[in-house]
């Protein structure tokens, strides 16, 4: 009873506040959900793709990872680049044919794996992820892939992974 005789003045208030400022609300509104789901949605997607591929792909094979990510992809939402574009950073990767790459932001470890499979037998691969849980996660990928782990440097979340 009492929250409502508290309510019912503020109504009017509210409604005027709306009025007048709907548009930088809507706004702030936006930016504070789209925010909290796109951080709890990448979280639940990298723990979920991570689980699936871990499990259903042939330890130590780059390819038998590359085709899980994509069959998982097919029927679950995933941020990895998908074989289309995986194919478009194969061909980059192929010509360029660089010694050493930069990847900000390393996911599940999709676009990693892709690269570390077609750099030479000297090749490093830079790789750089904010989200201590999700740098894990990618890391576990790409050994489960069949790299070599040359050297982790884990005061700045960056792991440096040498071609097989």
């Amino acid at each position: 009873m009492s929250l409502l005789v508290f309510s019912v003045p503020l109504l009017s208030a509210v409604v005027v506040m709306i009025a007048v400022f709907r548009s930088p609300l809507l706004a702030l509104w936006r930016q504070l959900y789209s925010g909290t789901l796109r951080r709890s949605h990448r979280k639940v997607c990298v723990s979920s793709t991570h689980a699936h591929v871990f499990s259903n792909c042939t330890h130590g094979q780059a390819e038998s990872v590359l085709l899980t990510f994509d069959l998982y992809s097919t029927t679950h939402a995933s941020f990895n680049i998908g074989p289309l574009k995986g194919e478009f950073l194969d061909e980059i990767v192929k010509r360029e044919a660089p010694r050493r790459v930069l990847e900000l932001g390393t996911h599940c470890g999709y676009a990693s794996v892709r690269i570390l499979r077609l750099l030479p037998p000297s090749g490093k691969l830079l790789t750089v992820e904010l989200d201590p849980l999700t740098a894990d996660r990618g890391e576990e990928i790409i050994l489960v892939s069949g790299f070599k782990h040359q050297q982790v440097l884990q005061d700045w979340n960056r792991r440096i992974f040498d071609q097989v």
